[in-house]
């Protein structure tokens, strides 16, 4: 959201670049990291983001870091009642249908899952990268 229509006007130009590299993508491929970055913060709705769980950094809470169809590597953290999401483990594959972006209040960023997410995350068992 902005503060008033001219600061959202003045944000089009460098929006507008961002929303058509989402928009020429075939709809069938997952969103990376930076086509919902590109949101900034708001749902990216209809679509699926589709990570590879790379490391457990969990303490308090579930904190895994995700690497995106590209390479690019964010966190995501569970913010539910279970502070975890359920059976999700390094080399799973973790996809979320209307992900939103999130900055974290140390300086990362990525997705922050919460209750009312967990209708929408689907897990897929990946076959171990090492046999």
């Amino acid at each position: 959201s902005y503060c008033s229509r001219q600061c959202q006007v003045a944000q089009w130009k460098a929006h507008k670049k961002e929303c058509a590299k989402l928009m020429d993508e075939p709809k069938s491929l997952p969103l990376t990291w930076a086509q919902v970055e590109a949101h900034e913060g708001a749902p990216v709705t209809g679509m699926k983001l589709e990570v590879r769980v790379m490391l457990d950094e969990s303490m308090m809470r579930q904190v895994v870091s995700c690497k995106d169809r590209v390479g690019a590597v964010r966190r995501i953290a569970a913010y539910t009642n279970s502070s975890s999401i359920p059976g999700l483990k390094v080399d799973s594959i973790i996809r979320w249908k209307n992900p939103r972006f999130h900055y974290f209040m140390d300086g990362s960023s990525g997705g922050r899952i919460e209750e009312e997410d967990l209708p929408n995350i689907t897990k897929i068992e990946a076959i171990p990268t090492s046999l």
